[in-house]
């Protein structure tokens, strides 16, 4: 349950951004959308693949109305969480075999996985496609949380760590 929990609080994120007012249309087709789709196609992929127990995300489904359409992106997202929330009484242990290529020269790798394991690459991966959203819209004058993108790990490190400011001796101001 907590890594559901966990993928449906990151995809409120990407759903914030979808939402967002001071988002222009430009900025979600060009950014926004295509990273959400990318991103949620990934889910679609792992959900269909649950019912046969193979995950394939090569075969991904590329709706590209999900990168132009800021209603149907937040559609797809809350209907990737909704698909989330069915998963609760399944067994994080269940297997899985993924297929996915890690090259355009070779074929597509197969490898066994576990529904826990595909949930946070899944998770690390919005995260991932978050962060680089965050950076192109930042570059656009937006100001979003400074934690929009982070990796979980590395926001808790930063809250344990109490910086202080470094103060230069004198001699080194001259």
């Amino acid at each position: 349950n907590t890594l559901i929990a966990d993928s449906r609080a990151t995809l409120d994120e990407l759903l914030t951004l979808i939402n967002g007012e001071h988002i222009r249309l430009g900025l979600f087709q060009e950014t926004i959308g295509p990273h959400a789709r990318h991103v949620l196609d990934h889910y679609d992929e792992l959900f269909e693949g649950l019912a046969t127990g193979s995950v394939d995300y090569d075969a991904r489904a590329r709706d590209t109305r999900t990168e132009q359409d800021r209603s149907f992106a937040a559609h797809r997202v809350r209907k990737v969480q909704m698909n989330l929330e069915q998963l609760s009484g399944q067994a994080a242990t269940t297997e899985l075999r993924v297929r996915c290529s890690t090259s355009p020269d070779t074929d597509a790798v197969e490898c066994t996985s576990s529904l826990g394991r595909e949930l946070v690459f899944l998770q690390s991966h919005c995260i991932h496609h978050l962060a680089v959203i965050a950076g192109m819209a930042r570059a656009n004058g937006m100001e979003l949380h400074a934690d929009l993108g982070k990796a979980p790990a590395t926001i808790a490190q930063e809250r344990s760590v109490s910086y202080t400011h470094l103060t230069l001796p004198t001699s080194d101001l001259v």
